[in-house]
């Protein structure tokens, strides 16, 4: 299911399901053309960021987006 990331609404939600999608750190850096450095920078100005045990931090796509338009203002 990581692979329908192309397959976003605008909303950050799959058009199939209508759910949340959550994405890793290199599918976020993919996405936005971005370094994980960057990512990293984004997290500490309070991008919100999820982990779910050992898998690593995850990204709610929808929050994303949310924040980096805040951020242009």
């Amino acid at each position: 299911e990581q692979n329908k990331i192309t397959e976003l609404q605008p909303n950050g939600k799959t058009a199939q399901n209508n759910s949340p999608v959550f994405i890793t750190t290199s599918q976020l850096c993919d996405i936005f053309q971005i370094s994980k450095a960057t990512v990293k920078k984004l997290v500490e100005q309070g991008l919100p960021v999820y982990s779910f045990g050992e898998r690593g931090s995850r990204y709610l796509v929808s929050e994303v987006m949310t924040f980096t338009r805040q951020k242009r203002r």
